[in-house]
């Protein structure tokens, strides 16, 4: 076999690769943007990009978003996203802030995640009688 043939075949085996891994991805991708969709929390496809470059599982991050849209809280995918890398439980803090929303005690998303950073589990903190005073 010629060198040509060989470099051809090689170029040919790594472009299938390289395709079929983004489409894989787009796929991935594509089932988050459309669950935030149809959940009436749209999260942008250039969003869920991004979150893969700063190598952050969009699941993690979208589930929780859908659940405090849903609830009425005013979530923000970036400070979601940048609390998931600070190493924080992005789930339980929507979980909480959602549980203070129903208990009224005015807790914010920057004192929920203060709480989770510190170690403490934010949800048992609400559940425990959290006061805003």
């Amino acid at each position: 076999m010629r060198i040509e043939a060989i470099v051809v075949w090689c170029a040919f085996f790594t472009f299938s690769c390289l395709f079929v891994l983004g489409f894989i991805t787009y796929v991935y991708l594509l089932y988050f943007f459309l669950l935030s969709l149809f959940s009436g929390a749209p999260i942008g496809l250039l969003k869920l990009v991004y979150m893969c470059l700063r190598r952050v599982n969009p699941s993690i991050i979208v589930r929780p978003y859908i659940m405090g849209v849903n609830a009425g809280l005013a979530l923000s995918i970036d400070d979601l996203i940048v609390h998931c890398r600070a190493g924080g439980n992005v789930e339980r803090v929507v979980m909480a802030l959602i549980a203070a929303k129903k208990a009224n005690t005015g807790m914010s998303f920057h004192e929920a995640i203060d709480i989770d950073l510190s170690g403490d589990d934010v949800l048992d903190v609400v559940r425990s009688g959290y006061s805003n005073a």
